[in-house]
């Protein structure tokens, strides 16, 4: 039985890769929910409702960003008596938002040097003048003030998500999502065409993910899981915010679980290469041939012949198995998931399985009850297994 924790000189972070078609989705559902059931808690960000049911069916809670969607603040989110007492608290709180706001002030492209540390000064002043009572439009008052052309302009450029601009609704308010539940999915479908809007919420996301890990006991497993999205994060200003965001997980317990289709997706931009270089764990499914040749020849990983031939034989039966190269840091392993037929129909994205369950449950039946008819009485089982078969494979 493996467990990205069972690290203890390293991380937990783990990336998740595979083909269309490969069983990317199921496994990250799948090991979400045994960390869930095991005690631990996961924010997941999703970007497609593949994890929608098993929100559902786990009692977790299901957030998506519609018409009336939480609003997410950042300064509401930091913990304001903390940050009074524990100095470390603080600064890494508004160094993560710096990231956060200088991603809002610079939609394309980074900030230099300079307007860093002006972002930086706006955001500790807004804090000093107002605590957790601070907003966006705060910090866009400090930048003005300031007899400084780039500062005015960078205060200019995030009037739309101010409060009264147009995207300040979401970004505004004193409340802030709550993530009691043991799991809580945010959705990002709904903001589908809003690139900009869906790359602050997902860093913003992040940013309340580390806060609950912050304050949760440090015995508990912990995860944020980011399925795809990558495309949303460019510019080196959001890898320094995925880079905080990784050390602070560790410190808590906490592991960044991420998801693409193929290697080649983490080297898109700096933020997605930031979560494959903090990553102890790899999780290689079914691959492309030219996907590995590709991994070997930039020798984005430790690749002997051995583990080459492994990834090009992976293969996937469509529920049935998914087969897998764990690569961690004693070396590598093939393993095989299997699933009973519950947990697949549970976590399965697919057009007609998903819109099944949804039917079901638009005549009245609950997730587990939908689940329950589709499979019937004698497949009701919700256990799973995994099938496991090591090969000799060199450390990392």
């Amino acid at each position: 039985c493996w467990s990205p924790f069972a690290n203890e000189a390293g991380n937990y972070n783990v990336a998740v890769t595979g083909k269309s078609g490969s069983g990317k989705s199921v496994l990250m559902q799948e090991l979400v929910a045994g960390m869930v059931a095991a005690g631990g808690e996961a924010v997941v960000i999703d970007d497609g409702r593949s994890f929608q049911h098993a929100a559902e069916a786990l009692d977790g809670a299901f957030i998506a960003f519609g018409k009336d969607a939480a609003t997410l603040n950042p300064f509401a989110m930091i913990d304001a008596e903390t940050a009074e007492h524990d100095g470390d608290y603080r600064e890494e709180c508004l160094s993560m938002l710096a990231g956060v706001i200088g991603r809002m002030a610079r939609r394309r492209g980074s900030m230099d040097d300079i307007e860093a540390a002006l972002v930086a000064e706006a955001i500790s002043a807004a804090w000093d003048e107002a605590g957790n009572g601070a907003d966006l439009g705060t910090v866009r008052r400090n930048l003005e003030a300031r007899d400084d052309r780039r500062a005015r302009d960078m205060g200019t450029a995030l009037g739309p998500w101010c409060p009264g601009g147009a995207m300040g609704r979401l970004f505004s308010g004193s409340g802030v999502p709550d993530l009691d539940n043991a799991l809580t999915v945010f959705e990002l479908a709904e903001l589908k065409g809003r690139g900009d809007v869906q790359a602050v919420v997902l860093m913003l996301v992040v940013f309340l993910a580390t806060q609950r890990m912050y304050h949760g006991p440090r015995t508990r497993a912990k995860a944020i899981v980011i399925d795809e999205a990558w495309d949303l994060l460019s510019g080196e200003d959001s890898r320094a915010f995925l880079e905080g965001a990784a050390r602070r997980a560790r410190k808590y317990r906490g592991a960044l679980v991420t998801g693409t289709q193929s290697v080649n997706d983490y080297y898109a931009n700096p933020a997605a290469r930031a979560a494959w270089e903090n990553s102890d764990w790899v999780i290689f499914l079914a691959q492309k041939d030219e996907s590995v040749e590709l991994l070997k020849s930039e020798g984005r990983i430790h690749c002997d012949a051995g583990m080459e031939r492994a990834l090009k034989s992976l293969s996937t039966a469509d529920g049935r198995y998914a087969e897998l190269v764990l690569h961690g840091p004693d070396g590598w392993r093939v393993a095989r998931l299997v699933l009973d037929a519950w947990s697949v129909a549970l976590f399965s994205s697919r057009g007609p399985a998903f819109a099944a369950v949804e039917s079901l449950k638009a005549e009245g039946l609950t997730t587990v009850e939908a689940i329950d008819r589709i499979i019937g009485a004698d497949g009701a089982s919700a256990s799973s297994r995994s099938e496991t078969s090591n090969r000799k494979g060199d450390p990392a």
